[in-house]
């Protein structure tokens, strides 16, 4: 295939109706659309996604997400008020709080 025909068959390609499985990693991605690896993370990072803890991810939030990420927190203030228990919370950063619950430790 010429570099032409490449292009033309890029830009036909439907990305952003393409549907990101979590467990397919770049090289799969490529495979799947007959493109460089490269190709792809471009492409990924021009829709705005970013790979967080193994998954694609968009980098914007969606309302129902705030809205879900805002009543999760409400949650967990109603919860320290009852129990105390934030001080098991380990790290956050942007999107994620991992939380340490070492009673369920093996």
């Amino acid at each position: 295939m010429n570099v032409l025909a490449h292009r033309k068959n890029l830009k036909t390609k439907s990305w952003k109706n393409y549907s990101i499985k979590t467990y397919q990693i770049l090289i799969e991605l490529g495979e799947t659309l007959q493109v460089d690896e490269s190709t792809v993370s471009k492409r990924l990072k021009v829709l705005g996604m970013i790979h967080k803890q193994g998954h694609w991810v968009s980098y914007e939030l969606k309302l129902i997400e705030v809205e879900r990420h805002f009543l999760t927190c409400e949650l967990l203030l109603q919860q320290q008020k009852r129990k105390g228990f934030l001080h098991c919370i380990v790290t956050g950063d942007e999107k994620w709080i991992h939380y340490d619950n070492p009673k369920h430790r093996k």
